[in-house]
């Protein structure tokens, strides 16, 4: 608070000077020193009064005002006015608190005892200010103007003398022009508004205007340019309504200050009904408490928290519905004070999508048990062969299929198929496919009959668009004699000891569930040698792609196969499966990958395994 001794340290002479302090909005909060005597105001009635009606609304003292202005900006300010019979010099400084932030002025005066060219002084101060100042008539017209007009819009002192003020004035703008102009004509204690001017060039300035009112048929005005402050706001509020997210700004009370235009649209309010309003209106009632302690507890350590920092509210629409939102949070800190931006998204399709997931995921991990239970899981003990088989999904669970289980009169037989499609309802297909086909297996004695009874039943178990491709190899191992029978499926592959193509194992009818009463023939028989390869395998292997989508291929299957005959069957599958999967970039599969192996090795004999005594290898 200024007081006599405060006049002292600043080096004033106490019965000579006075001090005040302002708000930020220069309004007067205290004062100190002769008051009643230089100005005519009793000390009590002071507090509240703004700068004009305190320096008893002199024309000089537009001055005044200009310096507080310039000096919550950051500067400190000298000036001289006459005030009645009295000439005082002054000083004005920003009033900050312990963060540096202005919140008003601390300005003192004192009385100049020595005779001055006082007229002449403030001459100078008028013409060589960087502040616009000017005098204006009662009649519109400018009077006198500074050389920072000139400066800032172009115009010489005498062009913009020649039309009336509003001949410079924005169009748009004119309108509130004059009524601020009839309010200082009405006698209005001092105003300021903001305004575009026009410059030479034909663009325009914003300027912020401070004028006192009309006296003696003239008005005292001063105007700095804001146009850099006005663009970037104006950019701000651009930003601010293309944003792809809901934005509210609140301040350390928790008021609603801005919204754009998408938190209108999310909450249905009005951007004028939310103005000013606390921002618990869009929290749900039960949990405002909660979010006012939340709240608080930013306040007192503010930080940036972006958007997916696992933070998530229930917000409240102005029809009463709520929503799952997601909030990010940003400090800013102002002239005026502590701002919080809020951007807020409604995330409720992406709960519903998680939700989904979630759903789909559970299906395909029920897929996948019943795909790996339905697999075997060694490869059979069969004396005179090598036998392994596996799989690589393109999902948690695929659609195809290998099996090998004995069949009548000492045969054995190996199954490799592909149902349509992958997940949950290929591997209830392909289950129901496996117990069929086991059961007419035991049946009959010639594979093409078991795929004719497995077909009718298909037919009449599955939709039109779903089937299944099936090939079944009947092994006699005692003669080393092989048929087959094949529902639509890629060729099987028969290799020499040399590596040499012998036979291809191609399809002997339509896929499974197509056609009721399909007639499927029987392939064979084909006497295997010593050193022979017998390669069963899906469609996933030879259409696996590369990144230019070429298709791996049989010549590549074959080429594979040959380099790595002499290698037993599990490790001749394990380099094919690698080199599909170094083909395909090691990325995500589109189909899935299987294969068995049959490796003749020198004669031996054989004794059938018992029907449920044996599992075949697994996946991989």
């Amino acid at each position: 608070m200024p007081s006599l001794e405060l006049l002292a340290r600043l080096g004033v002479d106490g019965p000579e000077g006075i001090a005040w302090t302002t708000d930020r909005n220069l309004r007067i909060t205290t004062c100190a020193g002769p008051v009643q005597a230089i100005l005519e105001h009793h000390p009590d009635s002071v507090p509240g009064v703004t700068l004009g009606q305190f320096f008893r609304a002199e024309p000089s003292a537009a001055i005044v005002i200009d310096a507080h202005r310039r000096a919550l900006e950051g500067q400190r300010v000298s000036f001289e006015i006459e005030v009645g019979r009295h000439h005082l010099r002054g000083r004005v400084t920003a009033d900050t608190d312990e963060n540096g932030t202005p919140r008003g002025c601390i300005g003192v005066a004192e009385r100049l005892r020595r005779d001055t060219p006082t007229k002449e002084q403030l001459r100078q101060f008028f013409d060589q200010s960087v502040q616009m100042h000017c005098i204006g008539g009662g009649d519109g017209y400018f009077k006198r103007v500074n050389s920072a007009f000139e400066k800032i819009l172009g115009f010489s002192p005498r062009e913009m003398r020649s039309e009336p003020f509003l001949h410079f004035v924005h169009p748009e703008d004119r309108a509130a022009t004059l009524q601020q102009f009839d309010r200082l004509a009405r006698g209005e204690p001092m105003i300021q508004f903001e305004t575009r001017f026009r410059r030479k060039d034909g663009s325009y300035r914003w300027l912020a205007w401070t004028s006192a009112p009309l006296r003696d048929g003239l008005l005292y005005a001063s105007a700095l340019d804001i146009t850099d402050r006005k663009q970037a706001e104006d950019l701000f509020r651009r930003s601010l309504e293309s944003a792809p997210d809901a934005l509210i700004i609140v301040d350390q009370e928790g008021r609603i200050q801005l919204v754009n235009a998408l938190a209108e649209q999310l909450f249905g309010y009005r951007r004028e009904e939310m103005s000013g309003q606390s921002i618990e209106m869009i929290i749900p009632e039960q949990l405002r408490a909660r979010h006012r302690q939340h709240r608080s507890e930013y306040a007192n350590q503010p930080r940036i928290r972006p958007m997916g920092a696992g933070v998530e509210l229930v917000a409240l629409r102005k029809d009463g519905t709520t929503f799952p939102a997601e909030i990010s949070l940003g400090p800013m800190k102002t002239e005026t004070g502590f701002l919080v931006l809020s951007a807020i998204r409604d995330i409720t399709e992406r709960k519903r999508a998680e939700q989904a997931l979630r759903e789909k995921r559970a299906e395909l991990l029920a897929a996948q048990r019943i795909h790996e239970r339905l697999l075997p899981q060694t490869p059979p003990s069969l004396p005179g062969f090598d036998i392994y088989g596996a799989t690589l999904a393109a999902e948690f669970a695929g659609g195809d299929y290998f099996d090998y289980f004995p069949m009548l009169d000492q045969a054995f037989v190996t199954a490799v198929g592909d149902v349509t499609g992958h997940g949950f309802g290929s591997a209830l297909l392909m289950a129901h496919t496996r117990s069929e086909l086991r059961s007419w297996v035991r049946a009959r004695r010639d594979v093409n009959e078991v795929l004719e009874r497995l077909n009718d039943d298909l037919v009449i178990e599955t939709e039109e668009h779903i089937f299944v491709t099936l090939l079944l190899v009947c092994l006699h191992p005692n003669s080393r004699r092989l048929c087959y029978s094949s529902a639509g499926h890629p060729p099987g592959l028969i290799l020499d000891s040399s590596g040499r193509l012998k036979h291809k194992l191609c399809s002997t009818g339509l896929p499974l569930g197509i056609l009721a009463e399909e007639r499927y023939a029987k392939g064979g028989p084909i006497d295997l040698e010593p050193g022979d390869l017998v390669l069963l395998m899906t469609d996933g292997v030879l259409e696996a792609e590369s990144a230019d989508q070429e298709m791996f291929g049989y010549e590549r299957v074959l080429a594979v196969v040959r380099d790595n005959r002499h290698e037993p069957a599990r490790e001749i599958l394990d380099r094919l499966f690698s080199a599909v999967r170094t083909f395909n970039g090691n990325g995500k599969l589109s189909d899935d990958v299987s294969a068995v192996l049959i490796k003749c090795d020198p004669l031996a004999s054989w004794t059938p395994p018992r029907p449920r005594g044996t599992r075949g290898s697994g996946q991989t």
